[in-house]
């Protein structure tokens, strides 16, 4: 873990990690880091990189180990990196990204449980691959305002007990995008037009 405060005023590099082969947790929050990232440990578990300042995230990220992945409040507009190349991902948290206009393409990642767009407030659009995520259990689009609606493929996630969809007046929502979801026991959403979508249906 990189105390950020500690290192106030240093430029740090990624080379400065090149030799550490067996690095398995890697905490760079708030720290401006140069350099190729491919010179980071492949055996990497687990990153959090908050307020990451890249647009996209580099193709030679080294991800094909990672668990958990965070980069909550960063730049990102673009996500970049395949994640079919992350087979081991479980855990992704782009919270509070306002750059991001939409998400990865979910295809060919089998492993994720957790995804976290929250406060995402330029997200528009969802991948249609997201009804891939067999093992979602946990989807969190609070506070996506320019979200306008959910891809019907959120139907086939039918291990998903809970969707949080409050705070996004833009979106609407058709019931039988959501009827065959059966796991589903926790459904929030707070605007009162988005209610009405649904009692019409």
């Amino acid at each position: 873990m990189v105390d950020p405060w500690a290192l106030k005023g240093v430029k740090l590099w990624t080379k400065a990690f090149k030799k550490m082969k067996n690095l398995r947790v890697l905490k760079i929050d708030y720290v401006h880091i140069s350099g190729d990232f491919e010179l980071l440990s492949k055996e990497l578990r687990w990153l959090s990189r908050k307020r990451c300042p890249l647009k996209c995230i580099p193709s030679n990220f080294p991800a094909a180990k990672l668990v958990v992945l965070n980069m909550q409040e960063s730049n990102i507009q673009e996500f970049g990196l395949k994640l079919q190349c992350c087979k081991s991902l479980k855990r992704l948290d782009l919270s509070g990204c306002k750059h991001l206009i939409r998400t990865p393409n979910f295809g060919g990642s089998r492993s994720l449980e957790t995804l976290w767009f929250r406060d995402c407030s330029s997200l528009m659009k969802i991948h249609p691959s997201i009804g891939n995520l067999v093992r979602l259990i946990n989807l969190d689009l609070d506070g996506c305002k320019k979200l306008t609606d959910l891809p019907s493929s959120i139907c086939y996630l039918k291990s998903l007990p809970a969707l949080v969809i409050s705070r996004c007046p833009s979106i609407h929502i058709q019931l039988v995008d959501i009827g065959d979801m059966q796991s589903l026991r926790r459904f929030y959403v707070t605007a009162m037009d988005q209610l009405l979508d649904l009692l019409k249906c």
